[in-house]
């Protein structure tokens, strides 16, 4: 019960300190870094999740049935709840870091969930998986550049999404949520290259980590793929593309 509280508390704590951040970088927003962000609106997109993890998403035709990656969960599952809820299907979940892992294990009520302790990557395989320097930050990365921050290294493996779906039995994915912290840049243009089929992708950006705007890459390339932009948070953080033409 001490423990449940705790999470409890962390859950209340983040989701107020993303609203307060959220706010601040719309108050902020310089027009010409987002300028490159051809938005389609879709009415059909709603937000799923708290202010902390959550995303657009649009709900599929076969919503019970359908086939849900959440890449990178950390100490939220909001999103997954949120979709688990609305659409009463399966969330299956990866995510390699050791402090998540544990905190997943502790929850309850996620019989919904489906986990595989991986990090999705270009390649399978072991990989060097950099951790925070604080202990009570949760959120790792296989690209310690994007962040000083992450200065602690382990080894994790790593599955491509491919390798993931051949693994669960899955031909295709109707949504696609990938929160990676910077290995975005790295990983998507993979996906995007191996022919998978996926319907939705739904990606947190970490442009202000880096320097220059490597999702203007990104996006670009996501669009030549058949994917437009649908939905964006008021931050230009977190993006939703739908699928157009397979």
């Amino acid at each position: 019960m001490i423990q449940q509280l705790k999470d409890l508390w962390l859950r209340t704590k983040q989701d107020r300190a993303a609203k307060k951040r959220n706010a601040a970088l719309v108050a902020s927003l310089n027009p010409s870094e987002v300028a490159h962000f051809k938005l389609h609106p879709d009415a059909r997109a709603r937000w799923y999740g708290n202010h902390y993890g959550g995303f657009y998403a649009v709900e599929p035709q076969n919503a019970r049935d359908a086939v849900v990656y959440s890449v990178g969960i950390g100490q939220d599952v909001s999103f997954d709840r949120a979709i688990h809820k609305a659409w009463g299907c399966t969330v299956h979940a990866v995510d390699p870091t050791p402090k998540s892992q544990r905190w997943l294990a502790r929850q309850k009520g996620l019989d919904f969930i489906q986990f595989k302790p991986y990090g999705l990557g270009s390649s399978d395989g072991p990989a060097t998986f950099y951790l925070p320097e604080s202990d009570k930050a949760t959120s790792g990365s296989l690209t310690p550049s994007v962040n000083p921050q992450l200065n602690r290294p382990v080894e994790v493996q790593l599955r491509t999404l491919s390798s993931l779906m051949k693994e669960w039995g899955h031909a295709r994915i109707d949504v696609l949520k990938m929160d990676i912290e910077g290995a975005e840049y790295e990983v998507l243009p993979e996906v995007l290259q191996s022919g998978v089929e996926v319907d939705q992708i739904l990606i947190e950006f970490h442009d202000r980590w880096v320097e220059g705007l490597p999702s203007k890459k990104v996006h670009a390339e996501l669009e030549q793929h058949g994917y437009r932009l649908v939905a964006h948070s008021a931050h230009y953080e977190e993006f939703t593309y739908l699928k157009t033409t397979f």
